[in-house]
């Protein structure tokens, strides 16, 4: 299978290298709950009695050094080592603002650094766009917007801000749902059988179940 995984996120622990960052620049005392809403941009402004503009809240909190000194989620490098040594294709899909070179340039580092030795593809898309043109068969995202891929199996890893995508009931279906990135490959293995198809599947769930 092609295999399409987000970084912040999902490999990445995004949020938890943000809020630091965010509490350092604008003594805002933000928790990982309180990002509702997919764009950290948007979550902190919504926080903030004084709004930043998007472009330079985000100039400042991604500084460069920023994307480089993320930790990856637990489980994460693991999953994925697993998947390529089951022979899938892993195609690392991952967003950033092609203005600020940086940005990309830390996020292969990153990759090279932590991926170093596993069989892997990236691919950058831009700012603002969808990753719903990308030929995968399994989408593993955080995002609304990337989950409703029109043709991959979509996997949404769990976060506060897809609690009311999930939630809904106009939303592609079906999307599965996964806590931590070590489940992953169970996950995959799950949803290579034709007698799942249609099934949706949440990890806590199964987990109960066994």
């Amino acid at each position: 299978m092609r295999i399409g995984m987000d970084m912040d996120g999902c490999l990445v622990d995004f949020v938890g290298s943000a809020l630091p960052r965010i509490r350092q620049l604008w003594g805002v005392d933000v928790m990982y709950e309180d990002i509702i809403v997919p764009r950290i941009e948007a979550a902190i402004n919504d926080l903030l009695i004084t709004p930043v503009p998007d472009k330079a809240l985000c100039a400042a909190l991604f500084q460069p050094g920023f994307f480089l000194s993320m930790l990856p989620r637990y489980g994460a490098i693991e999953a994925v080592k697993t998947l390529a040594e089951r022979g899938h294709e892993i195609i690392i899909l991952t967003r950033a603002d092609l203005h600020s070179g940086h940005i990309a340039q830390e996020k292969a580092e990153w990759l090279s650094m932590y991926l170093g030795g596993i069989d892997y593809k990236t691919i950058v898309v831009g700012s603002g766009c969808t990753k719903d043109l990308i030929n995968v068969d399994v989408i593993v995202d955080d995002e609304p917007g990337n989950l409703e891929h029109p043709t991959a199996i979509s996997i949404c890893v769990e976060h506060p801000w897809n609690a009311e995508y999930m939630a809904g009931i106009t939303r592609k279906s079906p999307v599965h749902c996964m806590q931590t990135m070590n489940f992953l490959p169970m996950m995959i293995a799950l949803l290579e059988h034709e007698d799942h198809k249609g099934e949706e599947f949440d990890q806590y769930e199964l987990e109960r179940r066994n």
